[in-house]
């Protein structure tokens, strides 16, 4: 199986650990039954392919009825359908809002703190296009206010695009 040129859903799924992909745009949604479960099965969390490697971190694992925030980092190779932890988050990014932007370099399996975003944000969406991080964001403190901040990672800085209202919602735009 390979995960480069297919569609990957995450989200609440990731609550029960299954992988449900896409094959091909008239199949629709399907199951990798043979895909084994996360390790630390959580929802919310951050998602990459990373040449054909699926990265999961963080996010919010529920147990006996108490939400608690990951730091945890496993990767999926589907060539072994095998999990692995790799190292940490060094700090939980809590559920609400943050500016706080940490920095995995899977070559060396560090992590590193990048520039604070301009001001805290929530229900984020991001997607790298020609070398930038492009984040779609709902801030808190002004209801129903989007911004899209870029990230150029060779400045380490942000730049932010003016406010949209347009709908979206945790990541769906």
């Amino acid at each position: 199986m390979k995960l480069t040129g297919r569609f990957v859903w995450i989200g609440v799924l990731v609550v029960l650990g299954l992988l449900f992909l896409i094959p091909d745009a008239q199949a629709g949604w399907k199951t990798a039954p043979t895909v084994a479960p996360m390790r630390c099965s959580r929802a919310y969390a951050g998602v990459a392919v990373v040449d054909n490697q699926l990265y999961v971190a963080g996010g919010i694992k529920v147990v006996t009825g108490v939400p608690t925030i990951q730091t945890r980092l496993e990767v999926y190779a589907p060539w072994s359908n095998t999990w692995t932890y790799l190292r940490n988050m060094p700090a939980a990014i809590p559920g609400t809002k943050t500016r706080l932007l940490q920095i995995y370099n899977p070559g060396t399996n560090t992590w590193t703190t990048g520039a604070l975003m301009p001001e805290p944000v929530a229900s984020t969406a991001a997607a790298v296009l020609n070398n930038k991080m492009y984040v779609l964001a709902e801030n808190p403190a002004s209801a129903g206010n989007k911004k899209l901040y870029i990230y150029t990672p060779a400045t380490n800085s942000w730049a932010s695009v003016p406010s949209t209202t347009s709908p979206f919602l945790a990541g769906c735009t």
